[in-house]
């Protein structure tokens, strides 16, 4: 075959090309039907942010990024529905350009101070370099016909903190995202997108997270 049709078979296969995300069930899961509403005195909670992605064989410790899922303070502020007893709440978003950053930091404490509580939640995702370049290599040799898998893994970490610093309570997530890409799967993205799949993750981990804290009520302003 000549080299010019190789080519536009080629282009085909990457024009063409279709995927389709699954995601896993959250392991970790509290699970358990919300409770009645207590009458707990109001709260003024922090919660502080991070993000870190990586991709192991490429990065050597995790990296600090942005939110990886579109629309997250819109999924952290619809699950806030699950606490009571939260009167205010502020959010702080760690950042690569922190590090340095010595007045962001006094800040930060200064917001602590400030509060009744401060909830520390770290959202991870990891990959694997070497699969992601691999199966990269073999879909784009077969024009995608041959079906490849990409996954992500995702963990949440919660720690719950009084306003002196004490840990209360931690709490963990972590399910996976599998993005297959093979050209048939064109007609199937619509309905098992990567938009929508790692926001039911998102969905789902916070609001159970907020469920149990509330359950367990850790945020008892008169045990302070």
């Amino acid at each position: 075959m000549k080299s010019s049709n190789w080519l536009i078979l080629l282009l085909l296969g990457l024009v063409l090309y279709g995927c389709a995300t699954f995601r896993s069930p959250i392991d970790g899961l509290y699970n358990q039907p919300p409770l009645a509403k207590a009458d707990l005195a109001k709260v003024n909670v922090l919660f502080i942010f991070s993000h870190t992605r990586q991709a192991f064989g490429y990065d050597v410790v995790p990296k600090l990024t942005a939110p990886f899922q579109n629309g997250f303070y819109e999924v952290f502020n619809d699950a806030m529905n699950e606490f009571s007893n939260v009167d205010l709440f502020q959010t702080w978003t760690i950042t690569a350009a922190d590090v340095n950053n010595t007045e962001r930091y006094k800040e930060l404490d200064r917001l602590k101070d400030s509060c009744d509580y401060f909830i520390e939640m770290k959202f991870k995702r990891e990959s694997s370099f070497v699969k992601f370049s691999i199966g990269t290599l073999v879909s784009t040799m077969s024009l995608t016909v041959v079906p490849i898998r990409y996954r992500y893994n995702y963990f949440v970490e919660v720690g719950v903190h009084d306003n002196s610093g004490q840990l209360l309570a931690t709490y963990t997530r972590n399910a996976h995202l599998d993005t297959w890409v093979q050209t048939l799967l064109l007609f199937v993205y619509p309905f098992h997108n990567d938009q929508e799949k790692g926001e039911e993750l998102y969905v789902e981990a916070m609001h159970d997270i907020f469920r149990q804290i509330e359950a367990e009520r850790i945020l008892r302003k008169e045990d302070l």
